[in-house]
This record gives structure tokens, sequence and C-alpha cells, in this order.
């Protein structure tokens, strides 16, 4: 599982550096009051770093990352890298973000390595 972490923490790293460190992007929260539309012009303008934006292709090596580590929390951990693009692909209406068959592929085969005790 440790490798699977490390990549996922550089993804978030990319991310705080892609996103200046909006602190709306880790809020899944509703009533967050911020003017997402600013704050995306803001992203657009101010980003000089182009090569620093996580693509989709990014998510999906962190999930396989996750799918290979056979690890036990790997289905969790993975999911809670599905809903945090999911909520940068709405937030910023970035649709080179949106989840696609690779990824919901990746997720079933993450879960379908998972044992459960029903």
């Amino acid at each position: 599982l440790h490798a699977a972490e490390e990549a996922e923490s550089m993804l978030y790293s990319m991310l705080d550096q892609y996103y200046n460190n909006s602190t709306t992007l880790y809020n899944d929260d509703d009533d967050d009051k911020d003017d997402h539309a600013t704050i995306y012009q803001n992203i657009q303008s101010n980003n000089d770093n182009e090569d620093t934006k996580p693509s989709l292709r990014t998510f999906h090596a962190v999930l396989l990352a996750y799918k290979n580590s056979n690890h036990p929390s790997a289905p969790t951990r993975a999911t809670n890298v599905l809903k945090k693009l999911n909520t940068i692909h709405k937030q910023y209406k970035d649709a080179s973000l949106q989840p696609n068959e690779i990824t919901f592929n990746t997720m079933i085969g993450i879960w379908s390595k998972t044992s459960s005790k029903a």
C-alpha cells in the first residue's frame, strides 16, 4: 500500500500546485460560499505551469497503484480518489477530467479483488 499512498500524495501535491492551494478543491460541502467561476478564472489566468495539471491519466495511475497493491483498504482509498476526481471535474467544469470507461473499469477491478465475509 505504501507505493499507492505515495502515488496519491504526489497527485495531491500536483493538485495543490496547479490549483493554487484552493481550499474549495478539498471542500465537497455545497454550503461553500466561494465564487467558483472567479476561482476558475484565477486558475486559468495565474497558472503558468500547465505541466503540473494532473490529467485523467494521472488519476488512473493512482487508481492502478491501488489496484496493484492488493491491500484490503485499497478499494476505499481508490474510491476517495475517484470522488476527488468527480469533485474537480464538476467544480471546475473541466471536461478533460471527466471519469470514463477506463476509470470505472479500473474501479471494478479494484473492488473485484476484495474478499467479503458475508
